[in-house]
């Protein structure tokens, strides 16, 4: 089990997270740090500031350029060449080119899906049609919110829509928390109720996750003294564990989680997959394929939804390979271990299933406390560490969490930030690093113009920039192109 450093006294952790986003400063711009007069930084900081570019970890192949200068992370080559193993056995699943070639070799099934789907659809169209009304009877307004908690009045039509995407499974909850942070294409007010499926998830029956866990581990007896599972051949046998909590602790929209402790003392946390996620993720990406492109063509909207649909899928189904999200855990630990204030658990591969297809994650058990549990200044502490944390993910390590929400941060009791859940993690290149470093700089010095051209370069926007023209006047876009200085402008 990785060990917590060390608790480091608040005022030395704070002049130590001060000396290394100075030192990333300098790294990312290629400019000296600057240290404010009369600062008192630890002397391992000093030295670092003075190396300059060596306040960036250098273990064995890091932050090194191939030949071609290419700009690609450490670690870039595993993320590219992952491949989703045994959760589908047609090739022609998740190929946009090759839809309709695996559309024709079920056709029953993708008809049976598209059926409920597009019933549940229904249904949340006809509790929608009268949102309008309905926010003017509660005598509210559309809620401009920027958190990821859902913050507006509870609605009939936002309960519907939470709850029609459940039924329609996760990969269309995946879809559902995607589009919540794109309010660009969904609108501000579904946007704002789509947030709610982060809060809400109905978790599946202990006794199923338990049996699974026996399955996947191929055990025959109790899985510990007194947690005997549905189908157990030896009940007096060897238990697997010594202590497991058969209720589980958290569940979210891909599984739910259970606390145990093995025989030799080593606590650890169960996730156990959802069941039935990885039988129906094909059909339910030829279906959702179907449906966004069948909305843009009605609409005639420029933005390409199948790519949404293709970046959901293919997350799911990183999430769902355990075996990838364990490796993602012990990657994220090692490029951060030189951040004294982040921390993470690590893997306990021999608790989990066959590599591929395993539907237990084994994690060490990190002591630690959610958010909620936090009084205000330990929850501001939290995010101030965690702040600093993914900018150094973004600007420097180039290994970024995708999904920090707050279910999946805590504060240890080793008063370090705790990241959770790594089976959604993303790369990021030596030039979207530079980029987003340089659009740092232009805000503050509020150049709009230059960090127009920096949204362009990382592709945050489209080249050339596009407006819509009935925006406020009609809910179908008009997009026209429009100058840089004109966007700008907007900015």
């Amino acid at each position: 089990m990785r060990q917590p450093a060390r608790r480091v006294p608040c005022r030395k952790r704070h002049q130590r997270r001060t000396c290394l986003l100075l030192a990333t400063v300098a790294v990312t711009t290629r400019a000296p740090a600057l240290v404010p007069r009369g600062a008192q930084l630890p002397a391992a900081c000093r030295r670092q500031l003075r190396g300059g570019a060596r306040a960036v970890p250098q273990g064995k192949g890091l932050y090194e350029l191939d030949a071609g200068a290419s700009l690609a992370t450490p670690g870039a080559d595993r993320a590219a060449d992952w491949r989703a193993v045994g959760d589908h056995r047609d090739d022609a699943a998740f190929d946009q080119d090759r839809l309709l070639e695996y559309i024709f070799a079920r056709p029953w099934d993708i008809a049976q899906r598209a059926v409920s789907t597009l019933s549940v659809a229904f249904g949340i169209w006809w509790a929608w049609r009268n949102r309008d009304n309905e926010l003017a009877e509660q005598g509210t307004k559309p809620v401009l919110n920027t958190s990821l908690r859902r913050k507006g009045p509870a609605t009939a039509s936002g309960d519907a829509l939470r709850q029609g995407l459940q039924k329609m499974g996760v990969f269309f909850v995946k879809i559902g928390q995607t589009a919540a942070q794109r309010p660009d294409i969904v609108g501000d007010e579904v946007a704002e109720e789509l947030k709610g499926l982060q809060e809400q998830s109905t978790p599946f029956s202990d006794a199923v996750a338990l049996r699974v866990i026996a399955e996947e581990l191929n055990y025959k007896g109790p899985l510990a003294p007194g947690v005997i599972h549905e189908g157990c051949e030896d009940p007096q046998g060897e238990p697997l564990l010594k202590e497991l909590n058969p209720k589980y602790v958290a569940s979210a929209s891909l599984g739910q989680v259970y606390r145990g402790r093995m025989h030799n003392g080593r606590e650890v946390a169960l996730k156990v997959q959802r069941p039935g996620v990885r039988e129906v993720l094909g059909l339910d990406w030829a279906v959702a394929t179907m449906a966004s492109r069948a909305y843009q063509a009605l609409i005639g909207s420029p933005n390409d939804y199948g790519q949404v649909v293709d970046t959901v899928a293919r997350g799911v189904r990183m999430e769902l390979d355990y075996h990838n999200e364990a490796a993602n855990a012990e990657e994220f630990a090692s490029r951060h271990a030189f951040l004294p204030f982040v921390s993470s658990p690590g893997s306990v591969p021999e608790l989990m299933g066959p590599v591929g297809t395993s539907r237990v994650l084994a994690l060490d058990w990190y002591p630690s406390r959610a958010p909620k549990e936090l009084s205000t200044a330990e929850r501001r502490l939290m995010v101030e560490m965690a702040v600093e944390a993914c900018v150094v993910q973004l600007l420097v390590t180039g290994f970024v969490h995708a999904d920090p929400h707050e279910g999946n941060l805590r504060l240890g009791d080793d008063g370090r930030v705790v990241f959770l859940d790594f089976g959604l993690m993303d790369r990021v290149d030596f030039g979207i690093m530079e980029n987003c470093a340089a659009g740092v700089r232009q805000v503050l010095k509020k150049d709009w113009l230059e960090l127009s051209k920096t949204f362009q370069e990382v592709r945050f926007t489209p080249t050339p920039m596009l407006r819509n023209m009935a925006y406020g006047k009609s809910r179908k876009p008009k997009y026209e192109p429009c100058s840089l200085e004109e966007f700008a402008e907007a900015v």
